[in-house]
């Protein structure tokens, strides 16, 4: 059996597709996260996307930024910090969602822990 890349459509012999997509993923891996969140803190979630109502709401149509930009607004607003910051991306989504964002393109994130990895842009509409 010839070794697994990074290309591959399915891990198996027989050619079965893959039991999610890698959006699919994204999507699961976001809600476990605000469901951790929201186990350590009672709706935290709730307060968090009035925060982030409120984030897009001062900046107003038109002004771009990553969930960081919008994670750091929320911490200066003294919301609890979760277990994970990956909590901020199902609320990001819940966004978009309603139409209040939209996605741009991706650009380098200012987190020097993060070494400049690229994340979403997003455009508040």
């Amino acid at each position: 059996m010839k070794p697994l890349t990074l290309f591959d459509e399915s891990p198996s012999s027989d050619n079965t597709p893959l039991p999610f997509t890698g959006q699919q993923l994204a999507t699961i891996g976001a809600q476990m996260a605000l469901d951790s969140a929201n186990q350590d803190s009672i709706a935290w979630g709730d307060e968090c996307f009035k925060l982030l109502q409120a984030y897009i709401r001062l900046h107003g149509s038109g002004h771009q930024f990553q969930a960081e930009d919008a994670r750091l607004y929320c911490e200066a607003n003294k919301l609890t910090e979760p277990p994970s910051k990956r909590a901020y991306g199902g609320l990001i989504r819940k966004l978009k969602g309603k139409g209040l964002i939209k996605w741009v393109g991706v650009g380098p994130v200012l987190n020097y822990r993060a070494h400049m990895a690229n994340a979403a842009i997003w455009e508040v509409v």
